[in-house]
C-alpha cells in the first residue's frame, strides 16, 4: 500500500466462520527539509463552517495567511499564484530584494519580493513564454508541486487515482504519503481526478498546514542519514522462513529478485507486532509509540530511503487453524488485494517479518525497506 502522513485503509475478510483476517499496508517516501515559521493570532468571521478551520486557524496565527477588510476570509475563493507565494515565503523563508526574471512581474509589484524569493529557491516557476502570471487563480496541482519540492520530498511513481492524468501526478502522490492531501478531504472524489481543479483558500490552508507540521514535528529530518550497519546473516525461525518463502515465490513468478531479511527491519517488526499484541490496537498508528511516519524515522536514520508496511490480523477462536495455515492464509489475503500486493511486489531489496501470537490471537507485520 502506497503513505507519516497517515494514508491507511482496511479491508475485512472472512475465512470460513472463524478466521478473521485484516490487511492495511503504508508505504512512505523521506527527505528532508527546514522551516521558519513567525506571527500573531487573528480570526475572521466565516470560519465556523469551513471544514480547514483548524489548519487556517493555524497560519492565521502564525501570520501566514491573512483576510479581507470586511473582516471575512473567504475559504471558499481562489487564491492567487502571487498569493501563495507569499505564503510559502513567509512560511519557509524570507522576502527578497532582487527582482523577479518573469515578464510580467515588475519591481514594483506588491508580490515582487516573494515571488523572487521563491523563484530563486527553486519552488516555482514560469510557463513556457517567460510569464508567472501573478493573479491567475492556483490550481491544487500547483500548489502541492511547490510543497513537495519545499519538503524536498521523493516523487512516487505509481499514480493515484485523483491525480492520474495530472502534470503533478508524482508529486500529488508524494503529498498523498505524507497525508498533505487526505481521503476525509470533502473535496475528495477517488473516482475522479481532481488535482487540475483550481484551489480554494481553504484547501490551500490545509495543504501549507500539514507539510509546516510534518516538518515541525520531525525536525531530526533535516538530519544526514547514517551510514548503514554492516549486514550479518539473519536466521528465521520457522514462521518467519515459511513467510519468507512465500513472499519470494511470488517475487520469482513475477520475475522479480527475491528479497533478503534484514536486521533492523527484523527488530522493527518484531517489536511492532509485540506493541500491538501487549496493547491491544491494531494500526499503523500507534497510541504507544506514534504515527507510522514518525516511527519509521528511526530506520531512515539507520540509512532507508523508502520504507513499506503490512499488517495481518486473525482470530482462530476454535482453533481449526495450525499457525502454518494461518500464515499461509494471511498471504493469500495480501496478495488478494492490489494495494498489498503491490507492496509484496515492489522494488525492494529488504525485508523484517514481525509475528505475535496470544492464544487466538495472531498478528502479523512485514516491513519492506531500500537503503
Amino acid at each position: 500500500m502506497k503513505s507519516e502522513r497517515k494514508c491507511s485503509w482496511v479491508k475485512r475478510i472472512w475465512v470460513g466462520s472463524i478466521l478473521a483476517i485484516f490487511i492495511f499496508s503504508f508505504l512512505i517516501t523521506f527527505n528532508s527539509a527546514i522551516f521558519t515559521v513567525l506571527g500573531q493570532m487573528a480570526g475572521f468571521t466565516d470560519l465556523a463552517t469551513a471544514w480547514a478551520n483548524k489548519d487556517i486557524s493555524d497560519l492565521l496565527s502564525a501570520n501566514i495567511l491573512s483576510g479581507y477588510p470586511d473582516g471575512s476570509f473567504r475559504p471558499e475563493a481562489p487564491i492567487t499564484r502571487a498569493e501563495f507565494a507569499k505564503m510559502v515565503v513567509v512560511a519557509f523563508s524570507s522576502p527578497s530584494e532582487t527582482v523577479p526574471s518573469f515578464a510580467d512581474v515588475c519591481v514594483d509589484y506588491w508580490a515582487s519580493s516573494y515571488i523572487s524569493r521563491a523563484q530563486a529557491q527553486g519552488w516555482i516557476s514560469g510557463f513556457p513564454d517567460g510569464s508567472f502570471r501573478p493573479q491567475d487563480s492556483l490550481t491544487r496541482a500547483q500548489a502541492i508541486s511547490v510543497l513537495v519540492r519545499i519538503a524536498k520530498w521523493q516523487p512516487e511513481s505509481w499514480k493515484h487515482p485523483v491525480a492520474a492524468s495530472c502534470w503533478a501526478s508524482d508529486e500529488v502522490a508524494a503529498a498523498w504519503v505524507h497525508s498533505v492531501v487526505q481521503a476525509s478531504d470533502p473535496y475528495i472524489d477517488l473516482q475522479r481526478p481532481f488535482a487540475d481543479q483550481i484551489a480554494s483558500r481553504q484547501e490551500v490552508a490545509a495543504f501549507l498546514n500539514r507539510t509546516v507540521s510534518f516538518l515541525k514535528t520531525t525536525p531530526f529530518l533535516t538530519q544526514p542519514m547514517k551510514a548503514p550497519p554492516a549486514q550479518t546473516e539473519v536466521l528465521p525461525d520457522q514462521k518467519e522462513q515459511q513467510l519468507l518463502t512465500l513472499l519470494n515465490r511470488e517475487r520469482q513468478a513475477n520475475q522479480l529478485p527475491a528479497i533478503l531479511l534484514d536486521h533492523q527491519l527484523m527488530e522493527f517488526a518484531q517489536s511492532y507486532a509485540e506493541e500491538m499484541g501487549t496493547t491491544s490496537f491494531f494500526s499503523h498508528d500507534s497510541p504507544v509509540s506514534g504515527s507510522f511516519q514518525h516511527r519509521v524515522c528511526t530506520l531512515f536514520d539507520q540509512g532507508f530511503t523508502l520504507v513499506g508496511e503490512n499488517l495481518g490480523k486473525a482470530m482462530d477462536s476454535g482453533s481449526k487453524y495450525t499457525v502454518e495455515q494461518i500464515v499461509e492464509n494471511l498471504h493469500k489475503d495480501l496478495m488478494g488485494s492490489s494495494s498489498h500486493r503491490a507492496n509484496i511486489l515492489g522494488n525492494w531489496t529488504l525485508a523484517g517479518l514481525g509475528f505475535y501470537q496470544d492464544g487466538s490471537l495472531f498478528l502479523i507485520v512485514e516491513v519492506f525497506g531500500n537503503r
